[in-house]
């Protein structure tokens, strides 16, 4: 593999990546461009204009955006070192990817470009930016005599292109898809799906490579493709394909007839990287007797690695497909070293593998099974039941045989809730084990929710206590410099709805026991030895980032429950935080996804298609929002209080907090509940019931309940507020018995009252909900102060 950087120039009919002895050509033509590579050492003529663009780093692939003809070669223009890696080396982190379009008989604007200058021919970035001018008119002496060298390459390889590419041209051109008459949705769909596939691959903390391609690969596989003579694989075999995230935009180098091409790519992975360096005294680590000879420090490491397939958007893309694939994949390694030691755990989580969806946006959609048919759905034949649960059946036989394929022993953890709305799919998951019937899976329940409700995390430790016999089992994978002490035997496979935050923190629990064994078995913790303050906050961190990663990538926004990963406590302020991604990530659901999932197909060479809902996102039925509002406020009754009969009144308001609220949203994001003696403020997850995202007032602790608009405080959306006389409630409150605390909201266009649904059409409607909810509470508080 070619190592960066590479020099970035361009002529009239070619675009030329330049190293210290190689060149890489490809024609600008209205085709597909063809791909060479040739040695410097062939070249010795001059040639006439040429422009230097800047640097890169390394080559992603090439493909044409949909509905254009010309191509664009895809380029790192900007990284940064995250560390270095034992068996792989110097790992780097994407900073920004660059889109160099080959556009035949004119010369690119620089500037466009956002290429770092070449530190060789800075001078020419000075001049004109249309037209950067001939380097010889720029350089010294000196660097004219080292420039002849590449102006001959140019000259010899552009002659030999222009012989070897005209007819291709003129083939591909007659092949090339016209934009479709007609077709203003798509061409939008298409123009922006482009704009959010450059934002995708140029996302912080997303893709990552290393410059020989093993990253990814698991520390085990990275032995076992070891033993296989160097030389005797195709470049596209040398990693895991499973996670070469651009290789269908690498494919025209892959399959280039020159097989110098392929060796031009930098094969990436999606996911998370971190490298942490941990001075053994500082961390509490023990010193081993023979310390001269080891280092003072232990390395770890978390890798993160997002499957190809079956990629997509967290509501675009659920559940299996029909080769075996689930959504939001990911496989994650945590790697420590000392020394010559290297020992790494493996876990993996993914999508329930049944046919599943959860269509609609607003207000925590339902999830739906599909192609197949429970007898709760008695109005669909027994045959076409038979048929959608073998078709189902068949996906969930092919993604388990491929991971036992890999892990030779699989142990579920499923974080599912067993009651409610998620049964559903607790139920499919279970009925396809049984059908599926492998001696080698294992089949763990643990219903978060229920089990960590109330704040309760720490209820996670009877998770790891329960199956610390199968941990001890697997195993994990140790390395040094003999060879392989040891294997993973079997691997986790955990699962919530997301497989995000539940599942982060499961993950993270997991990984922590199994690191105290690592670090008892290389004498570097004593028996049954703990990880110092210091050492938990570290893993603690990591991890917790690593949640916030795979969160964006999925569902937009950093992972829930990230303040418990960090700290191992559950607190307030995280609630609310929680509260404010809740509603981030339906904005995004609704707004973004469409042309985000557009994006992940073409990366993966799947076509665009226009999607009507992009334009209607917002548009569903009425009913089917009314009732997911009412089942939304039972839920939360049910989840916080014991005792129903308590409550006074419950509502679905919008928050409006100066800080964290949305002055112009129009939709619940929070939800209100009035006991005799209490108030409740829930900030919901919208995938799951989550009681412990909320906050609890005595109401004996309210000072003043406020109701009116707002007044101007500087800002435009407090201005908007009161042109509009929005209506708020502000409902100030002590804290620890100190003032200053208050909780704001604005009315949404629903009241449900008496079981009752009413519409709400005008700001005095508003108003009068408002003075109905300040007059309970007020008739609650003289109730409790009679009392």
């Amino acid at each position: 593999m070619m190592i960066g950087p590479y020099e970035v120039l361009e002529t009239e009919e070619s675009i030329i990546l330049t190293s210290k002895d190689e060149f890489l050509w490809c024609r600008k033509s209205n085709g597909k461009g063809k791909l060479c590579v040739t040695p410097a050492a062939q070249f010795a003529s001059s040639v006439g204009d040429i422009h230097c663009h800047g640097h890169i780093y390394g080559v992603i692939g090439k493909i044409t955006p949909p509905g254009e003809s010309r191509p664009h070669l895809l380029v790192i223009s900007q990284r940064s070192q995250v560390g270095t890696l034992t068996r792989v080396g110097d790992v780097y982190k994407v900073e920004r990817v660059s889109s160099i379009p080959l556009t035949p008989n004119e010369f690119l604007d620089t500037s466009e470009l956002l290429l770092d200058p070449c530190p060789k021919h800075h001078p020419c970035l000075a001049g004109d930016k249309r037209r950067a001018g001939n380097f010889k008119s720029f350089l010294d002496a000196p660097s004219q005599s080292a420039l002849q060298f590449t102006i001959g390459a140019v000259k010899t390889a552009t002659s030999t292109l222009r012989s070897a590419t005209n007819q291709a041209a003129l083939s591909v051109t007659s092949q090339m898809k016209p934009i479709e008459q007609g077709g203003r949705e798509k061409e939008k769909i298409t123009r922006r799906a482009w704009e959010e596939l450059l934002k995708l691959l140029s996302e912080p903390d997303s893709l990552y490579y290393a410059c020989n391609g093993l990253l990814s690969m698991n520390l085990l596989s990275q032995w076992e493709s070891s033993k296989i003579e160097k030389g005797t694989l195709p470049f596209s075999w040398k990693g895991n394909e499973n996670f070469f995230w651009n290789k269908y935009l690498a494919k025209d180098f892959l399959e280039a007839e020159d097989q110098d091409v392929s060796r031009w790519i930098i094969p990436l992975i999606m996911g998370y990287v971190e490298i942490q360096r941990l001075p053994l005294t500082q961390f509490g680590l023990f010193a081993p007797a023979a310390m001269s000879k080891l280092p003072d420090h232990i390395s770890l490491a978390l890798v993160s690695r997002r499957s190809r397939y079956r990629c997509g958007t967290r509501y675009r893309s659920r559940g299996v497909d029909e080769s075996g694939h689930v959504s939001n994949y990911v496989e994650t390694e945590q790697i420590l070293t000392f020394g010559h030691h290297c020992l790494s755990l493996l876990q993996v989580r993914g999508s329930v593998p049944v046919f599943w969806s959860q269509p609609g946006y607003k207000y925590r959609p339902p999830p739906q099974l599909d192609k197949v048919s429970y007898p709760l759905l008695e109005h669909i034949s027994t045959a076409m039941s038979n048929v959608g649960e073998e078709e189902t059946q068949e996906a969930f036989r092919l993604h388990f045989e491929r991971e036992l394929a890999l892990h030779r022993k699989v142990s579920i953890i499923s974080l599912i809730e067993q009651t409610g709305r998620e049964s559903i799919m607790a139920d499919a998951f279970l009925k396809h084990i049984l059908l599926f019937d492998h001696p080698d899976i294992n089949y763990i329940t643990f219903d978060f929710h229920e089990l960590c409700r109330g704040l309760n995390f720490s209820s996670v430790s009877l998770l790891i206590e329960a199956v610390s016999d199968i941990m001890k089992e697997q195993g994990f994978t140790w390395i040094d410099r003999h060879g392989l002490v040891c294997a993973q035997n079997g691997i986790f496979r955990v699962n919530c709805m997301d497989c995000l935050d539940r599942t982060n923190v499961v993950q993270a629990a997991i990984a922590k026991t199994v690191l105290e064994w690592q670090l008892g078995k290389l004498g570097l913790l004593p028996p049954g030895g703990m990880l110092s303050t210091e050492c938990q906050y570290l893993l603690q961190h990591m991890w917790a980032n690593n949640g916030d990663s795979i969160s964006r990538q999925y569902a937009g926004t950093n992972a829930l429950k990230g303040d418990y990963t960090r700290t191992g406590e559950r607190k307030i302020a995280g609630l609310m935080k929680d509260g404010m991604n809740s509603a981030s990530r339906y904005y995004l659901s609704q707004f973004r996804d469409a042309y985000r999932q557009a994006a992940f197909d073409i990366i993966q060479g799947k076509p665009v298609l226009p999607d009507a809902s992009v334009e209607k996102l917002s548009e569903e039925e009425p009913s089917s929002v009314i009732d997911r509002v009412r089942n939304l406020l039972a839920d939360c009754q049910k989840q916080l209080l014991t005792d129903p009969m308590t409550v006074v009144g419950s509502w679905g308001l919008i928050n409006a907090d100066p800080v964290t609220g949305d002055m112009t949203e129009q939709d619940v994001d929070c939800i209100l509940i009035l006991t005799r003696n209490s108030y409740f403020v829930i900030m919901y997850e919208e995938n799951a019931d989550c009681i412990e995202e909320f906050e609890c007032v005595p109401l004996e602790d309210i000072i003043s309940i406020e109701l009116g608009p707002l007044k101007p405080v500087g800002t435009s959306n407090f201005l908007r507020v009161r042109k509009t006389r929005e209506p708020l409630l502000r409902i100030n409150y002590l804290h620890l018995g100190e003032p200053g605390y208050f909780h704001q909201f604005r009315s949404s266009y629903l009241r449900f009252f008496n079981n009752t649904t009413v519409v709400i059409q005008s700001q005095e409607e508003k108003f009068g909900e408002f003075a109905l909810i300040s007059g309970m509470k007020g008739g609650c508080i003289f109730s409790g102060a009679a009392n």
